[in-house]
């Protein structure tokens, strides 16, 4: 789901690096797009140090399971990245945190929530959503 979202989203890019928890997963969705001709590989853990742009598109880190990261503890996340965490509860996820440290800029999954939200009252209404009331009650 998410992971395709994001994959399709960012088709322009130069290169694509799938990373899951297992390689057959990757590989799998990887495959999935083959006839997109979207730029995915297979990705290794270490090529996330030379990344601009990271993506948790899986629910590690989600409610109940706060403690859980996506990326392993040795991976240096840098700081010149931008980190993007589909997770949004908690708001602030172990990866966030992460990658705060790390001097990365972050966003984090309720930002997406709140925007997909947006979209579908526009859709649905032909009116603009109030982005700062929604926001601010997604934080609540």
């Amino acid at each position: 789901g998410a992971a395709r979202a994001v994959a399709f989203a960012l088709r322009d890019a130069a290169r694509i690096a799938i990373m899951n928890r297992t390689r057959e997963r990757a590989e799998k969705l990887v495959d999935d797009f083959r006839a997109l001709k979207l730029p995915l590989v297979v990705g290794a853990w270490n090529e996330i140090e030379n990344s601009n742009l990271i993506v948790n598109a899986t629910s590690v880190g989600m409610f109940p399971l706060v403690e859980d990261s996506p990326l392993p503890r040795e991976i240096a996340i840098p700081r010149d990245a931008v980190v993007f965490d589909l997770v949004y509860r908690p708001a602030r996820t172990r990866l966030i945190a992460q990658s705060e440290r790390a001097g990365a800029r972050t966003i984090g999954g309720l930002e997406m929530l709140v925007y997909q939200g947006a979209r579908a009252f526009e859709l649905w209404t032909n009116k603009n959503a109030p982005l700062d009331v929604m926001m601010r009650a997604a934080i609540v």
